[in-house]
């Protein structure tokens, strides 16, 4: 080998070597590091949460509720919640039955708002022939309830609804029809509150 060509490779080796040591000092390879400090700024506010929960649901009473026209044929003004013994009422398609009742909560929170729906899983339907035509509702699922430090007693309009479409012979002389035993109230929170009320 000629010395040339060795002073050729030794050359190109320095090159490289010179690249690399070049690369170190800026950093590495990854990126460039500029100088960097860091200072603490420790906060000692505490920082609390709120709550939104039921304390009870308080027992209730049930109700017709007489919306149809026809039923000033039995003398029932239109629109009128009858109470009624729940235990003998016979239904019939297209009756609405109501539970009246309350629930206790505490809302608190300066901005937590909550509104009550109910758990469509928490009651069975025992009668394949209404399967499908009965529904549980509340009422007034779109009354928010706003927050307060104590706890609020909050009217509660549960509707047993049974549709009119049902036909034929299907769902007659059925007993113990829907189970309510473990019906379930949820109070939710809700992220796009209605205006709150003006305080006079």
């Amino acid at each position: 080998m000629s010395v040339d060509k060795k002073r050729g490779g030794a050359a190109a080796r320095g090159a490289v070597a010179a690249t690399v040591a070049t690369a170190v000092l800026l950093g590495g390879f990854g990126g460039f590091s500029l100088w960097q400090d860091t200072a603490t700024g420790g906060i000692n506010d505490s920082i609390t949460t709120g709550q939104l929960r039921i304390n009870d649901v308080e027992a209730g009473d049930w109700y017709f509720a007489a919306n149809d026209t026809d039923m000033e044929v039995l003398g029932w003004p239109f629109d009128e919640e009858r109470p009624i013994d729940i235990n003998t009422w016979l239904v019939s398609p297209g009756d609405e039955l109501i539970y009246n009742t309350f629930a206790n909560v505490l809302v608190t929170g300066d901005d937590m708002l909550g509104e009550f729906s109910i758990d469509q899983s928490s009651y069975t339907i025992n009668d394949p022939d209404w399967d499908g035509f009965i529904t549980v509702s509340v009422n007034n699922a779109n009354q928010t309830i706003f927050p307060d430090v104590n706890v609020q007693r909050v009217p509660v309009k549960i509707t047993v609804k049974f549709s009119d479409q049902i036909t034929g012979l299907l769902g007659q002389d059925a007993a113990n029809v829907i189970d309510l035993s473990a019906l379930t109230v949820q109070l939710d929170q809700v992220q796009a509150p209605t205006p709150a009320p003006v305080t006079p």
